[in-house]
Order: C-alpha cells, then structure tokens, then sequence
C-alpha cells in the first residue's frame, strides 16, 4: 500500500510542497492563513500522511522516539490506560513510545535507562500503576517526566504528574457528610503511600467539617489492600462501633471485603451502612449489588498530561516546566450511600450473633 507524499498533500490543497512542508512540521508561523494551515493539516490526515522518521531523525540529528519505564502499569487493568494515553499522545505529536517494564528498584530503572540510552530516545516516562514512591538511582536522563509516583530523592526536580489525593477522596466523603452521617468510619492501607497521606488528611479534614465522631478512633489500618483484609477490618469495626452508619474504603477491593462482611452481619447497604470506595474498578464497583460509589482516579489524563510534558521539555517549549500537576478524580454515584438509619440496636445484635457464630466454627 503507497504511503501518502507531501506531493500528495499539496495535490489535494493546491498550494507547494514546501508550504506543505513547513506546516507539518510546525514551522509555518505567519506563512499562511490559518484557514490554509487547517486545510493542509485536514487533507494530510484524511489522507494518511505520516512523516518519514529517519530522514526527520537525520535532519534534527535526534530520534522520535520517548521511552517509558512501566512499574506494573500494564498488568493492572485499570491503570493500563495510562499507557493507553501515552501511546496515544506520543503518535500525535509524531513520536514512538518504547516501553519498558521495570521493578521499583534503582538497579532495575538503572539498567532500563542504559537500555533507552541504545535506542537514543530523546525523553523518559516514568510511570507506576499506584500513586508511591519510585527508587530513582544516583544517575538519571536529562529529560524526565513522572506519572502517578514521586522521586525518593531531589523532590521536585522531575516534572511529576499525581492524582490530586485529597481532593479526590473528599468527593465521596463530602456525599457521606451532605447526607448527615455522623458516626463514620475509614478502612486504609497501614503503609504510608502518598495515597494514603492524601485521603487519610481528607477523611479527618470531612470529620472536623461534618462534625463526626470519634472520627480519629474510626480509622482502621490493613496490612494488605484487599478483600479479606476489608472483610475482617469490617467486622472488628462493626464489633467494636455497631453505631457505624458508614464506611470508607481506601480502595475498592477492600469495599468488596466490607460488603461481604455487612452481608453475613444481615446489616444492609445503604439502608444500614453506607459505603464508599476508591478506583473505580469496573469488575468490582459495577459488579457489586448495590453498585459501589467510588472515586475514578485519572489514569488516563495522567498518561497524556506526563508525554505533553514530556514532549515540551524535550522540544524546549517550555523554559520552566510545572513540577508538580495534581489531576482530580471523578466522582461515580451508584447506589450503596443514602441517609443514615437509627439502626445501632439491630445493628449492635446481628453483630454480636455472627461473631458468635464464627467463633464456634473455629
């Protein structure tokens, strides 16, 4: 199949070549009107125009190509659309991506950056599937960008692309406290993530706001980020607290582990408890009866706002680049918040009989 020409281009608008020329290449500044300029740029992608990288390569003496270094992007499905945008924004500005997956460790990123350094890439993504910190080593890249993670050193050095944490927590928490919930309770991750700093502060923030109570005696810390750490966090919090009319989860595996421990308590979501999640993970927050509300974190506006960046920095548009941009989730309302319920008693005496239960099947 023949590739379109610049030839081809200027055929179909009937200007030259080399107007063609400069257009494309972003370097027609006053040379035409930009009503011509939107023409060309029409015609050359309805006709499936791609410049030629190598001889575009030799001319700037640099290559096309970014590379990203992936901790675990791919392989979670929700932040795979994160590579998804970069891909996606890289072929828009007529680069390639080369990706690469690392572990999170210098020696791993070390070694990976020697790899891009072989294919000559003009920049460097670093992206992680989760909002922590990334083990840069001693030795980096000139040109640097990273997304969903922080440095472990020279904080603010790299243009860094985060979800805004806090504000993106207290969505939900807000909806608990509008509805007047009052005794409510947080289910997080005992280590201390950039993630867990940014929505721990928006749950006590919510509690001094809404007037909640106890709120700080309210937060459960897990080991682990899942199910069975939801589910067993869940029943303590309903031994201890059968007051509780709502729960907040650090994430939403552990909203399924809460919604499996309140339903073997016979405790109703929401007309007893109301809980919240965070993610947005489509098998889970859509697949759970009722439908889990919950925070999207923004993986692909990371994607592409971190290869914009990235892209930017390397053609030196910008002099001094943002060091740090916060993205805000999105709020998804389903249905597992509503008014709390004066449900303590009943609440008090399904607990106590399925924890007596559990206690004679051991």
């Amino acid at each position: 199949m023949k590739h379109a020409t610049l030839a081809d281009v200027a055929k179909a608008t009937g200007v030259s070549v080399s107007l063609v020329s400069l257009v494309l290449s972003g370097k027609a500044a006053k040379r035409c009107s930009p009503a011509v300029e939107a023409k060309i740029k029409k015609a050359a992608k309805d006709l499936g125009y791609r410049a030629n990288r190598l001889a575009r390569s030799l001319k700037e003496q640099q290559t096309r190509t970014l590379g990203m270094l992936s901790i675990e992007v791919a392989t979670t499905p929700y932040a795979g659309q994160l590579l998804s945008a970069a891909q996606k924004t890289a072929r828009s500005h007529d680069y390639e991506l080369l990706f690469v997956e690392v572990e999170n460790n210098a020696k791993s990123i070390e070694e990976a950056f020697g790899l891009l350094a072989e294919h000559q890439v003009v920049g460097t993504l670093i992206a992680a599937y989760f909002h922590s910190e990334v083990k840069l080593p001693k030795t980096t890249p000139k040109n640097l960008v990273l997304a969903n993670c922080i440095s472990n050193a020279n904080k603010g050095k790299y243009p860094t692309i985060i979800p805004a944490e806090y504000s993106s927590f207290m969505q939900s928490l807000k909806l608990l406290g509008i509805a007047g919930h009052k005794n409510v309770g947080l289910i997080i991750d005992e280590v201390e993530w950039p993630a867990v700093e940014g929505r721990t502060k928006a749950f006590i923030d919510a509690a001094q706001n809404f007037g909640w109570i106890r709120a700080n005696e309210r937060i459960y810390k897990c080991a682990n980020t899942n199910a069975e750490s939801g589910y067993r966090a869940t029943l303590e919090m309903m031994l201890r607290d059968p007051e509780i009319t709502a729960i907040a989860c650090y994430n939403d595996p552990l909203a399924m582990g809460t919604y499996q421990a309140l339903k073997e308590l016979k405790i109703g979501i929401p007309a007893q408890v109301s809980v919240v999640g965070f993610d947005d993970l489509e098998l889970i927050s859509g697949g759970l009866r009722p439908g889990l509300t919950t925070v999207r974190l923004p993986h692909y506006q990371m994607g592409r706002e971190a290869v914009e960046q990235l892209i930017r920095i390397c053609e030196e548009k910008d002099e001094i680049p943002m060091n740090v941009v916060e993205i805000q989730g999105e709020l998804v309302v389903r249905d597992s918040v509503s008014v709390p319920r004066n449900t303590s008693a009943s609440n008090s005496s399904s607990t106590d009989s399925a924890l007596s239960n559990q206690e004679e099947e051991k």
